[in-house]
């Protein structure tokens, strides 16, 4: 895993460079803790959607929503066919944990490991971004609370619902 991180001023969200793709993910929480959900989406360098997710939680914090968005979302990259990925958030205290720029909550340990194997020998490079430049991931994540279960739309034509977030 690239160790880099950047702290994005673009109020927008922009494409990535050709041959690089880039996910952007977000946990909501209504109440702290309160219900909560999760979102994110895959883009390409034409900004074309390659897949999407959406779902429930249940209750916790935000922070948790958020750790757990990344999380669910790193699972789903394909490293094989895909190895040059950009990853926005918009949680400075998600991407901060990830880089271990600081200690995460001893909570939150075993998503934080589990993401390091999943990213290993990758080049993701992970970047903070504002709400606003995340704003579909945000959307996504706040429509997940009204859902039953966590669904999975790859190509934003067919939706797959599977059952449980891990």
């Amino acid at each position: 895993m690239d160790k880099e991180v950047c702290s994005k001023v673009s109020p927008q969200w922009k494409p990535p460079p050709q041959g690089l793709l880039k996910v952007n993910f977000d946990g909501s929480s209504l109440g702290n803790p309160g219900p909560a959900s999760i979102g994110g989406l895959c883009r390409d360098a034409l900004g074309e959607v390659l897949w999407s997710f959406s779902g429930p939680l249940g209750v916790c914090d935000s922070n948790e929503a958020e750790v757990r968005a990344m999380y669910t979302g790193i699972k789903r990259i394909d490293k094989e066919l895909y190895d040059k990925i950009i990853v926005e958030e918009d949680s400075k205290n998600v991407i901060r944990w990830l880089l271990r720029s600081a200690a995460p909550p001893w909570r939150f340990w075993s998503f934080f490991d589990e993401i390091e194997d999943l990213t290993a020998g990758s080049s993701m490079v992970f970047h903070h971004v504002r709400r606003s430049g995340n704003s579909e991931a945000d959307s996504l994540a706040r429509s997940g609370v009204h859902r039953n279960v966590l669904e999975w739309n790859a190509d934003y034509q067919h939706s797959k619902t599977i059952n449980s977030i891990d």
